[in-house]
């Protein structure tokens, strides 16, 4: 297990750090194309958990020049955020592409198995053991600071996103034999890594209490048919926009490992989250779990009756930081 032991580290250190744990993910994974990952059959994977702050995504968003261009071209392309809406208005491009996100108000047991199982077999997300409890996935379901967000292109359901609260003042429960790292306990650190930080450098953050409220992108995918046309990039940094103006949190945190396809990890991190720490963990799936038999329609989105009722997502409120 690796936490970064210095949180005052200055940025070329922090990058070299990263660039050294990619190295290693590619040197783990099989070669190929983006897709490749770590075999799901070995004894072992790696764990990476990644966060930003909510005052270090607006500085990214404000001073980044590639942020800025990358933020510009998606302006030209849908029009400023404005007030009433969710984020930026629907994606259109040459007025054959509409995308645009909705919340599922009721999601399911099923329905969630069906998608993991539709990011791609061949990554194991749905064979996962703790998912063999029904009860522990229903309760995160309908935990009331839970959101189920869908993905859609001109109608269809491509991807998906499962945000959820992260309780900062939870203790380490008396039971862990220290070889797993405690999420809460990981982003208390963070916080504290993000006030010396922005103290050492001279950023101007004001100061995050410990109990601050943060969020977990606990789920973020597209669909293996979509998974290569880019549309992650318009996706990742609309939810990343909810987290920080809906639902005004502090921290955001994510987490990823190397049976994920290999370019995951540097997809998080070019929209700027941070690597806070890694660990090693003993292999978790079981391969003897069925299908949940996903349907798919003619063009690949995924068929979705019965797992749940639609509605658009509620406006995020004009961006306060453009």
């Amino acid at each position: 297990m690796s936490i970064h032991p210095d949180w005052s580290t200055i940025r070329l250190q922090e990058l070299t750090e990263e660039l050294d744990i990619i190295n290693q993910f590619r040197i783990v994974s099989e070669a190929g194309n983006s897709r490749s990952h770590r075999p799901l059959t070995d004894p072992e994977f790696i764990k990476f958990h990644l966060a930003i702050s909510a005052q270090e995504y607006r500085r990214q968003q404000r001073s980044d020049p590639a942020r800025k261009q990358h933020r510009a071209s998606l302006e030209e392309r849908v029009g400023l955020p404005v007030s009433g809406e969710y984020g930026y208005p629907p994606l259109r491009e040459d007025d054959q592409i509409t995308m645009d996100i909705q919340r599922l108000e009721h999601p399911t047991y099923d329905g969630f198995m069906k998608r993991l199982e539709a990011v791609g077999q061949e990554f194991g997300w749905y064979q996962r053991i703790k998912y063999k409890s029904k009860d522990l996935v229903e309760t995160m379901l309908s935990h009331p600071d839970s959101e189920f967000l869908t993905f859609n292109v001109n109608g269809q359901e491509v991807g998906f996103t499962l945000i959820t609260s992260v309780d900062t003042s939870r203790p380490k429960p008396a039971n862990t034999d220290g070889a797993k790292l405690h999420k809460p306990e990981l982003v208390r650190d963070f916080i504290d890594h993000e006030n010396i930080r922005s103290e050492e450098h001279g950023l101007g953050f004001r100061e995050i209490r410990r109990g601050a409220p943060a969020m977990e992108i606990y789920k973020f995918a597209m669909y293996e048919s979509f998974a290569s046309y880019g549309y992650g990039n318009f996706f990742l940094p609309a939810v990343m926009h909810r987290v920080f103006e809906k639902h005004d949190a502090s921290v955001l945190y994510l987490d990823t490992r190397d049976t994920n396809p290999v370019a995951t990890l540097k997809f998080y991190l070019n929209n700027g989250l941070r690597i806070i720490a890694t660990e090693t963990l003993p292999n978790d799936l079981d391969h003897t779990i069925g299908s949940f038999h996903p349907r798919f329609g003619p063009s690949g989105g995924l068929v979705t009756g019965g797992n749940g009722k639609h509605k658009v997502a509620g406006p995020a409120g004009p961006d306060p930081h453009p």
